[in-house]
């Protein structure tokens, strides 16, 4: 959960909050037939709570590998009428601060190898800069399907 300022969520605008993951590279690439997707729920200080899943859209790598041999895939949080209505819905209804909490769905395709591999997400905002949001350890004993997670799982097993 990260605390926000109201300015800090109100001046949001394309570019200005990217999501990147670090992934083994020989292991794992994006899969371009699905939309990678953020659920972002905010509570305001005034008790006020919701929620809105919007897409992503692919960018340019947007931070350095984390681990050797790591692939970066970076996607853009863009700004739309739907969300931007949603950001100043929010915002009415909040005084100074909000917690902010955010999951996303980033759609992989595995090759065949088994092994324990760690995923790395960063957040880059201009507000933040960069702020590690979390990692993620998969071990695949099998090849033969995706890995097991579910959300807010930190390891996963085939």
């Amino acid at each position: 959960m990260q605390s926000a300022g109201t300015a800090d969520l109100s001046s949001t605008s394309d570019g200005s909050y990217v999501l990147s993951a670090s992934v083994p590279g020989s292991i794992y690439i994006a899969d371009t037939s699905q939309t990678a997707t953020t659920t972002i729920h905010v509570t305001t200080d005034n008790g006020f709570s919701s929620s809105i899943t919007v897409p992503l859209v692919p960018v340019a790598p947007a931070i350095s590998p984390v681990n050797s041999g790591d692939t970066v895939y970076s996607y853009n949080l863009p700004s739309s009428a739907s969300f931007n209505s949603w950001v100043q819905q929010v915002a009415a209804n909040t005084t100074s601060t909000m917690s902010i909490n955010s999951s996303a769905a980033l759609p992989f395709q595995a090759a065949s190898a088994t092994g324990t591999f760690t995923f790395t997400s960063v957040l880059t905002s201009n507000t933040t800069g960069n702020y590690q949001v979390g990692s993620l350890s998969i071990t695949r004993s099998s090849t033969s399907s995706s890995p097991g997670c579910k959300a807010n799982q930190r390891t996963c097993s085939e």
